[in-house]
C-alpha cells in the first residue's frame, strides 16, 4: 500500500477563509515571474525556498527523513509527526514558509528590530519566540511585516514601502476585530500583536520645537536642545503623510495587559512593551498611564532578581512616578514617595548601570551632546528612564513652587531649570551613543518634545478648534487655578499658506510623494502645516501632476472611519464643506484649471450625505486669486509655475 500524502498545511475551510491564506495547490504553481512583492494573494507566485518541499508531494516518509526539514525547523526527534495527534504535530501541521516578501521582512525585524521590543528581556523573546510563531500564526505574521516594512522602507520613503505596511497592517486588524469585540478570548499573540502595531505608533511620527531663549541662558545648551529636532529627523524616521489607525479599538485587549503581566514567556514579554509603550503615551499626551501596575510587581522580570531586572524595575518606577504626577488627585507626599524610590534604585543599582565612557558635550570640539557609552542596551533605557523620571521631579516641585509664592522662588526656579537641560541632554547623549538600543532615540524624542520648551522658558499658546473646543478650554481652567499669575485673554488668527517649491534638479518620484505626503490628505488638509500651494520651476514637465493624481488616487480612500481600507476622512463641519467648496468654485471663476477632483466622492458606501471632498488640485494658478492667497484648510492643491 502505498503511503498516504500528508499535508504539513492543512487549516480548516473556516479558519482558511478567516485568514485568507491560499491553498496548497495554488502554492505549488509553477512560477515563471519574479518574486511578488507583498501580500498571501501572491503565494502562487512566490518561490518556496528549497528546504521546503511542495506539500503534495511530501509523504509521511519524507517527513521522518532528517532532510526534509533543516535541523532548526525540524520537530523534536521524539516526535511522530506523521503519527501524534498532540500541540506540536498540529503547530507545524499548521505551518507554511514565508513568501519572499515576508521573509526579507522578517528577517529584517530579527536582525534590527526585535532588540527594541526585546530592550529589558534577557531571553529575547521577540528576537526568537515570535518569529517563530509566525510561521504558524497569521495575526504574528502580517504584524512582523507590517512593523518591518516602516523600517525597511524609511530611507526610501516610497508608494510601494508604505502600500506594503498599510497591507500588513490592514490583514493584522481585520484578525485582530473578533477579540476587539469580544468573540474571541485574548490570548498572548494577541497581545503581542497589538503590542507591535502600536510600536508602529511610537517610531512614526515627527514635531517641532520652537525655543525663545532666556538672557541669564547658557547659549549653547539651548542649541543643544534646539539641534535635538535635527537629531530625530536624521533618524531618517518616516514623516511624509499619516496612514496610522491609532487602535483605537484595542482598549478592551489592554485592559488585560495585568493578567499577562506575571504570566512569564511571550505573554509577560508583549506585557511589558506595552507598558514602555504607555509610558510614551503618559509623556507625551502627559496623563496617566492607562495599564493597571500592581501586578508588575510580582512579575518574572522582577523577580529573577538579573542585571536585567533594574532596567525593569526603572521602567515600573517612571510608570507609578507618571500616575502620580499626571492624576487629578496627586499629592506632594505622592511625588516625595516616588522620588525616594528612584533614589533607592539610583543607590542601589549595579556598577553594570554605570557609563564605561563619558565625554562632555563640547563646541569646539563639534560634539553637540555628551557621549554615555553603555555596556548593553538595557542598560542604556534603565538609564535614560531614570533621567525622564529626574525631569518629570523636577517639573512637579517647580509647578509646586510656582503655585505656592512664584516671585520667592526665582532663584530655585532657575536652578532647576538648569538640571532638566542637563537631564535632557544625557537622555539625548545616551541616544545617539548606544547605537544597538536604537528605541533610545524615540523615547529621547519623546521626551524633548514635553521638555524642551519648559526648558527652555516658552510661553506655550493654544488655539482651540472652533468645532472642538472643550478639551483646551478645560486645560485653561486647569491651569488658572494652578498657577498664580492670571492667564493672559489674547485672541489670535494666524493663517497658514505653506509652499512646497520644486527647483529644477528635483527628484520626480520624490517630488510626487511630497506633494501628497505635504497636503497632508489623510485628515484632508485639515493642517496648519499643509503645502497648499505648489511651485514648480518652468522646466518641469507638466505629466509630473498627472503622477501626482495617479498617486493620490492609490494611496487615500475616502470613506467611513470604521473601514480599515479608508486612508481620508470628511472635513469637519458643514461650515467647512461649504467654505472650501466656495473657494474651489472661485477658482474654477477665475480661470484656474481643475486637474481632478472639485466635488464630492462618488460610489463609496455609506458616505453619502457626509462632509466628504474629493483630493483638489488646480493647475495654471495665478498669485492673485483667492486660492493662492488664502488658507482653504481642505484638501485643495494650487499649482504654480
Amino acid at each position: 500500500m502505498p503511503p498516504a500524502s500528508f499535508s504539513f498545511y492543512d487549516e480548516t475551510p473556516e479558519v482558511r477563509a478567516m485568514y485568507n491564506v491560499g491553498t496548497l495547490e495554488e502554492s505549488n504553481q509553477p512560477n515563471n515571474t519574479s518574486p511578488p512583492l507583498f501580500g498571501e494573494s501572491n503565494l502562487a507566485n512566490d518561490p518556496s525556498p528549497p528546504f521546503f518541499p511542495a506539500a503534495s508531494s511530501v509523504t509521511s516518509t519524507q517527513l521522518a527523513d532528517d532532510h526534509a526539514y533543516p535541523v532548526y525547523l525540524s520537530p523534536p526527534s521524539d516526535a511522530a509527526p506523521n503519527t501524534s495527534s498532540g500541540p506540536l504535530s498540529s503547530q507545524w501541521e499548521s505551518s507554511r514558509p514565508f513568501t519572499y516578501s515576508e521573509a526579507r521582512l522578517v528577517r529584517n525585524f530579527v536582525d534590527k528590530m526585535a532588540l527594541w521590543c526585546d530592550a529589558t528581556d534577557p531571553v529575547r523573546t521577540f528576537e526568537v519566540e515570535v518569529p517563530c510563531r509566525a510561521l504558524r500564526e497569521p495575526i504574528l505574521r502580517h504584524a512582523i511585516c507590517a512593523f518591518s516594512a516602516r523600517h525597511f522602507y524609511r530611507g526610501e520613503r516610497g508608494e510601494v514601502g508604505e502600500a506594503e505596511a498599510l497591507h500588513h497592517q490592514n490583514k493584522c486588524l481585520e484578525l485582530l476585530i473578533p477579540a476587539m469585540s469580544g468573540c474571541q478570548s485574548i490570548t498572548e499573540s494577541t497581545l503581542t500583536a497589538v503590542a507591535m502595531l502600536r510600536q508602529n505608533e511610537e517610531m512614526d511620527g515627527q514635531y517641532t520645537l520652537a525655543i525663545r531663549p532666556n538672557p541669564d541662558d547658557d547659549p549653547g545648551d539651548l542649541q543643544d536642545i534646539v539641534s535635538l529636532a535635527f537629531v530625530v529627523t536624521d533618524a531618517n524616521i518616516p514623516t511624509e503623510h499619516d496612514n496610522r489607525f491609532h487602535l483605537t479599538g484595542i482598549s478592551g485587549i489592554l485592559n488585560m495587559v495585568p493578567d499577562f503581566a506575571a504570566a512569564g514567556g511571550l505573554g509577560e514579554a508583549a506585557a511589558w512593551l506595552c507598558l514602555r509603550e504607555d509610558i510614551y503615551v503618559s509623556l507625551t499626551s502627559q496623563t496617566c498611564v492607562n495599564i493597571r501596575l500592581e501586578k508588575f510587581q510580582d512579575a518574572v522580570a522582577i523577580l529573577r532578581a538579573d542585571d536585567y531586572t533594574w532596567a525593569n524595575k526603572m521602567v515600573l518606577n517612571l510608570a507609578t512616578l507618571l500616575n502620580r504626577a499626571f492624576s487629578e488627585c496627586s499629592s506632594r507626599e505622592d511625588l516625595l514617595a516616588s522620588e525616594a524610590e528612584i533614589e533607592d534604585w539610583d543607590q542601589r543599582k549595579p556598577a553594570t548601570y554605570r557609563p564605561i565612557h563619558v565625554m562632555p558635550k563640547s563646541h569646539r570640539e563639534g560634539r553637540r551632546f555628551p557621549e554615555v557609552w553603555m555596556l548593553a542596551p538595557h542598560h542604556a533605557v534603565g538609564l535614560q528612564y531614570y533621567h525622564i523620571a529626574q525631569i518629570i521631579l523636577n517639573v512637579m516641585k517647580q509647578q509646586q513652587q510656582q503655585a505656592s509664592k512664584p516671585y520667592e522662588h526665582l532663584h530655585e526656579t532657575r536652578l532647576r531649570e538648569r538640571q532638566i537641560r542637563h537631564h535632557l541632554l544625557v537622555i539625548v547623549g545616551l541616544a545617539v551613543s548606544n547605537s544597538r538600543a536604537e528605541n533610545t532615540l524615540f523615547t529621547a524624542r519623546h521626551c524633548a518634545k514635553m521638555a524642551a520648551p519648559l526648558a527652555a522658558g516658552n510661553t506655550v499658546i493654544v488655539k482651540p478648534s472652533e468645532q472642538a473646543p472643550l478639551s483646551c478650554l478645560r486645560l485653561a481652567e486647569i491651569l488658572s487655578d494652578s498657577c498664580a499669575d492670571p492667564l493672559k485673554p489674547t485672541l489670535l488668527e494666524l493663517e497658514g499658506k505653506n509652499a512646497l517649491i520644486a527647483c529644477p534638479d528635483a527628484d520626480i518620484d520624490k517630488l510626487v510623494v511630497g506633494v501628497a505626503g505635504g497636503m497632508n490628505f489623510t485628515w484632508p488638509g485639515q493642517s496648519c502645516g499643509s503645502t497648499s500651494r505648489v511651485f514648480l520651476h518652468k522646466s518641469i514637465p507638466d505629466a509630473v501632476l498627472k503622477k501626482v493624481v495617479e498617486y493620490v488616487k492609490r494611496v487615500y480612500k475616502a470613506g467611513v472611519p470604521t473601514d480599515f481600507l479608508t486612508t481620508m476622512g470628511p472635513v469637519i463641519s458643514k461650515a467647512a464643506h461649504d467654505r472650501i467648496m466656495s473657494y474651489i468654485k472661485s477658482a474654477k471663476q477665475e480661470g484656474a484649471n481643475l486637474v481632478c477632483g472639485g466635488k464630492a466622492p462618488e460610489g463609496i458606501d455609506g458616505i453619502k450625505g457626509g462632509y466628504f471632498i474629493e483630493l483638489t488640485i488646480f493647475s495654471e494658478v495665478k498669485l492673485h486669486i483667492r486660492i493662492a492667497k488664502e488658507e482653504i484648510f481642505g484638501p485643495v492643491i494650487a499649482v504654480l509655475k
